[in-house]
């Protein structure tokens, strides 16, 4: 209501009063009721961003493990055949879609389907035997 005598001089009812001021108070608590579900949904997420700023991080001994495997994975695609490693490229890397893949190779989405599994099956073969 403080609102609407604030904005007083505006009003333009068309109508009857009640009615008006019963749809402003209505709209301006569903207003009030949007605005504070954004907020509960900003601050949950920030709360999650802190607890995990806050979690043990990773050990060090975790992180290196990590780097080496991505290394060994980035070494492994670099020995496939190079249209193979430059599709897994475009694909893990890039994040182009398979038709995307295509287009841009000039090649059927079909031939970028079996290119990445070729790729993979190599991969896997290649990394079990680490």
């Amino acid at each position: 209501f403080f609102e609407l005598w604030r904005t007083r001089a505006d009003w333009r009812v068309s109508g009857s009063v009640p009615a008006y001021l019963y749809a402003a108070v209505r709209n301006r608590a569903l207003s009030i009721r949007r605005r504070d579900a954004v907020e509960a949904r900003w601050t949950e997420e920030e709360g999650r961003e802190e607890l995990r700023a806050l979690s043990p991080s990773q050990g060090a001994d975790t992180l290196l493990e990590d780097a080496e495997r991505q290394a060994q994975l980035e070494a492994a695609i670099n020995r496939l055949p190079p249209r193979c490693a430059l599709i897994m490229q475009m694909r893990w890397h890039g994040g182009l879609s398979y038709s995307e893949i295509a287009s841009t190779l000039g090649i059927s989405t079909k031939g970028v389907e079996n290119q990445l599994s070729r790729g993979l099956k190599a991969l896997r073969l290649e990394l079990a035997g680490d």
